[in-house]
């Protein structure tokens, strides 16, 4: 019925979101501050959990709070007891009412936002663009990666509103093993790109490196995608767009990361799709 209503005071429903547990929901809930301090390294988005609806976690953060919810409900997974009842007829009753009039899709968002000469007016349709390109495999402008989101955490923890973030974030797996082998990083910019861009891409290509990488700049894969680019940011990327380091120790090996490349967007009218020129 809350699907189907069409009454005025309703109309402000956009989404009913159901879920399934995994392996169910447990009567026994897990306090905040316990989950936090159970795997302090491994929790980043969590603890930036603020003014939002949802948020996107990565598998070993996602590893690491299905850990502390396990364990401590072992004894009930074991016994089968202090569990929520589940009926799987409500979400068979609404897999069956959706239709693909439903369905969630970019091309309707960045037509909605479109704006003058192929400029669209907001930097969040842009992101969601990108995400539907890259998942959807709509081209292979950006590659393939296997974990893929976006506004994600890219600086010490601070208060939440003050903290840096980065536009879009991925990562690769080797195939066939759980062995991360790239990450990928995209800044966004609706309108023309200036040296100050520059600059904030590469500090996130720092913190990942940092973070997730250790080291290794050639795990990193960067963008940056915008409008247009300043004469001066062009040139900018050439001379700051670098970092040398060393790998290995017996023998050591000198190397320089280069992977900043630059990307020209359009939207198309005709198609709704993003359109990508390398710079």
């Amino acid at each position: 019925s809350m699907l189907l209503d069409d009454s005025k005071e309703d109309l402000n429903k956009r989404m009913l979101c159901t879920f399934k547990g995994a392996p169910h929901f447990f009567q026994n809930g897990v306090d905040m501050d316990e989950i936090l301090a159970s795997n302090p390294d491994r929790f980043r988005m969590l603890r930036a959990f603020w003014k939002l609806s949802f948020i996107k976690i990565d598998d070993e953060e996602n590893k690491a709070l299905i850990d502390i919810i396990l364990k401590n409900n072992e004894q009930n997974l074991l016994h089968q007891r202090n569990i929520f009842k589940e009926n799987d007829k409500a979400h068979q009753r609404v897999q069956q009412m959706v239709t693909q009039d439903y369905k969630v899709e970019s091309n309707k968002i960045l037509s909605l936002c479109n704006g003058v000469d192929g400029a669209l007016k907001h930097e969040m349709a842009i992101e969601v663009g990108i995400l539907d390109y890259i998942s959807n495999r709509k081209g292979n402008t950006f590659g393939y990666w296997d974990y893929l989101s976006h506004q994600v955490v890219a600086s010490p923890f601070k208060p939440i509103d003050y903290m840096d973030k980065m536009d879009i974030f991925g990562y690769k797996y080797i195939p066939n093993f759980q062995t991360k082998s790239q990450y990928l990083v995209i800044e966004v910019k609706k309108d023309i790109a200036n040296v100050d861009d520059i600059n904030q891409v590469m500090k996130y290509v720092d913190w990942v490196n940092q973070e997730y990488s250790f080291g290794d700049y050639n795990m990193i894969q960067a963008y940056l995608v915008a409008y247009d680019f300043t004469a001066e940011s062009i040139k900018h990327k050439e001379t700051i767009a670098k970092r040398n380091f060393i790998k290995g120790r017996r023998p050591v090996t000198s190397m320089e990361w280069d992977n900043l490349i630059l990307y020209k967007y359009r939207f198309d009218v005709t198609t709704n799709e993003l359109i990508f020129q390398n710079v």
